[in-house]
C-alpha cells in the first residue's frame, strides 16, 4: 500500500463518491383559497474508499438510504392576510462498512435517523408594504462530504445531526411607476441551534472538517434595496450578525462566549449601474468585517473592503454583439488587518495579514476580464440588466 506524503493529500485521492437520487410533487387547491403542494424524495449515496491512506478520508466505506417526504400549506382567508405551514419528515438509514484489521480508525455512525421539521409563518398587506413572520423547528444530518471527506474537505465519522429553532419577523415595500421601480426590505431574525454542523480549518495545510458545535445561537438583521429608473440601476445589501458559540468546551476555555466561525459580523455588497443608449457602466463594492476562521475567536480574518468596475456595450448595427471589460478587485487589495483580539496586550501593533474568504483562503489580485458574446437572432438589452 502505498503511503501519500502530506501534500499528496491536497492534490489528489482516489475515494469515490456515488449517489442517485429521484422526487416527486403535486401542486393543487385543496379547499377556497387553500393551497397545497406534497413532495416525496429519496436517495441513495455510496462512498468507498481509495487504497491511499489519506487524511480525507476514512478507511471504512458507507452507504446511506435517504426517504423523505413532506407539505406546504398556503391559505388566505382574506386578501390582504395569509397563513402558511408546512412539515417533513425524513429518514436516514446509515451503515458502515467493516473495519480493516488493525485500523486505528474511528468507525462512521450507523443506524436510523428520524428527521422532522415544520415552520408557521403569516403575511399581511397593508397597501404597498407586506409585513411578515415566520418560526419553525430545523433539522438536517450531516452531508456525505461533512461526514466522509473530499473535495479539501477531512472526514469526520462521528459527526452527529444539527437542529434549530428559528424565528423571523419582517418588512417589504414595492413601488412600481411608469419611471421608477423600487423594492426595500428589512428583516430581523434568531436562532437557537444545537449540535451545529460547522466547517473549520485543520492542520497546517489548512484543509477543512465538519464540527459539532452542542450549542449556538445567532442575532441577525437583513436589509436590501433595489431601485430601478432613469437609466440607473442600484442594488444594496446588508446582513448584520451577532453570534455566540455556547458549546461549554470552548466558552469556558475561552473565558466568554465567542463568536462563532466563518460567519462575519457585517457583511455588504452594493452595485450602482447606468444605461444610457447601448453603453452601460457600473461600479460595485463588497465589504466584510468581523470575520473568524475558529471556534475560539482567536483567529481573526483581515477585514476586506474590494471594489469592482466594467463597461458593456451593444455593438450598434450589431445587436445580437455585445463586448463587456470587468475589473474585479479594482485597486489589487491583497492585505488588511485583523481585529484586535481581546486578550492582546496594549500598545502591540497588529501586523497585516493576507486578506480571505470565511474559511480563511486566500483570495486573488486585480482580476481583467474582456468577453464578446454574439447571439444570432437574440434581443439584447442593457436596461435592467443583473451586475456581476
Amino acid at each position: 500500500m502505498r503511503r501519500s506524503s502530506p501534500y499528496d493529500v491536497a492534490l489528489a485521492s482516489d475515494d469515490v463518491t456515488t449517489g442517485a437520487g429521484g422526487s416527486a410533487s403535486w401542486r393543487g387547491t385543496f379547499a377556497r383559497r387553500v393551497i397545497v403542494e406534497a413532495r416525496v424524495d429519496g436517495s441513495f449515496e455510496r462512498f468507498a474508499p481509495g487504497n491511499d491512506e489519506s487524511e480525507l478520508g476514512t478507511e471504512p466505506g458507507a452507504t446511506r438510504a435517504s426517504v423523505g417526504g413532506g407539505a406546504d400549506l398556503d391559505w388566505r382567508p382574506f386578501p390582504r392576510w395569509g397563513l402558511s405551514g408546512s412539515g417533513r419528515l425524513d429518514a436516514n438509514v446509515d451503515a458502515a462498512d467493516a473495519l480493516p484489521l488493525g485500523s486505528t480508525s474511528v468507525a462512521p455512525t450507523q443506524g436510523t435517523d428520524f428527521r422532522p421539521t415544520g415552520h408557521l409563518g403569516s403575511e399581511v398587506n397593508v397597501g404597498p408594504v407586506t409585513l411578515a413572520t415566520h418560526g419553525g423547528a430545523l433539522a438536517r444530518a450531516p452531508s456525505f462530504v461533512e461526514r466522509y471527506g473530499g473535495g479539501g474537505v477531512i472526514a469526520n465519522p462521528t459527526l452527529v445531526p444539527e437542529s434549530a429553532l428559528t424565528a423571523d419577523v419582517g418588512a417589504r415595500y414595492a413601488l412600481r411607476s411608469s419611471r421608477i421601480r423600487a423594492q426595500l426590505e428589512l428583516d430581523g431574525f434568531a436562532t437557537h441551534a444545537d449540535e451545529l454542523i460547522t466547517l473549520m480549518p485543520e492542520g497546517a495545510l489548512g484543509l477543512l472538517k465538519a464540527e459539532n458545535i452542542a450549542s449556538a445561537r445567532i442575532f441577525g438583521v437583513e436589509a436590501s434595496a433595489d431601485v430601478r429608473g432613469y437609466g440607473f440601476d442600484v442594488r444594496a445589501a446588508y446582513t448584520g450578525l451577532l453570534t455566540f458559540n455556547d458549546d461549554p468546551s470552548v466558552a469556558a476555555g475561552a473565558g466568554s462566549r465567542p463568536p462563532l466561525p466563518g460567519r462575519p459580523a457585517h457583511d455588504f455588497v452594493g452595485d450602482i449601474a447606468y444605461s444610457i443608449g447601448p453603453l452601460r457602466v457600473r461600479y460595485g463594492i463588497d465589504v466584510i468585517a468581523r470575520l473568524y476562521a475558529d471556534d475560539a475567536g482567536n483567529v481573526p480574518v483581515p477585514d476586506r473592503v474590494l471594489q469592482s468596475t466594467g463597461v458593456r456595450l451593444l455593438v450598434p448595427r450589431v445587436p445580437s454583439l455585445r463586448l463587456a471589460f470587468d475589473v474585479s478587485n479594482l485597486f489589487d487589495v491583497r492585505t488588511g488587518i485583523p481585529a484586535a483580539l481581546p486578550n492582546q496586550l496594549p500598545g502591540l501593533a497588529v501586523q497585516p495579514a493576507p486578506i480571505g474568504d470565511q474559511f480563511n483562503y486566500p483570495l486573488p489580485g486585480r482580476t481583467l476580464l474582456f468577453t464578446a458574446r454574439w447571439a444570432p437572432g437574440e434581443v439584447v438589452s442593457t436596461a435592467g440588466e443583473a451586475p456581476r
